[in-house]
């Protein structure tokens, strides 16, 4: 009996770290692009009104919150590559349900998102920490 409980522990343990939100890398090199970026997520659809994202890019790793009405959302992830294009994912504990396509300058970003439900336009400015 102590076999299948710890077996079931051990499952349960590696589906968590899985399915857990995304974590930034320990090392790396810095990009032009790491610091602290928010904004919005603006629609044309009344279901996704009021949609903000704050994220910290670091080692060209972006990792942040997607929220609704001030209230946490999502999580919003992926990598900025040496052009400044980031193609991130938005969900929960890992799975994605909706998607960014943002392009990086020095202190703004600005791209479009879609989702099952919208689609809209991203406009982020790099923010002190």
């Amino acid at each position: 009996m102590k076999k299948t409980i710890c077996s079931v522990v051990a499952i349960s343990t590696l589906f968590l770290s899985a399915c857990s939100s995304p974590k930034f890398p320990e090392t790396g090199v810095v990009s032009q692009y790491d610091g602290h970026w928010a904004g919005d997520l603006n629609s044309k659809d009344f279901r996704c009104e009021n949609i903000t994202v704050e994220f910290e890019v670091r080692y060209g790793f972006a990792s942040g919150t997607v929220y609704d009405s001030g209230a946490v959302f999502a999580d919003v992830w992926g990598e900025v590559g040496p052009d400044g294009k980031l193609a991130a994912d938005i969900g929960k504990l890992g799975v994605s349900g909706a998607s960014a396509d943002i392009q990086f300058g020095s202190d703004a970003a600005v791209g479009s998102w879609k989702s099952k439900h919208c689609t809209g336009t991203a406009d982020l400015k790099k923010v002190e920490a």
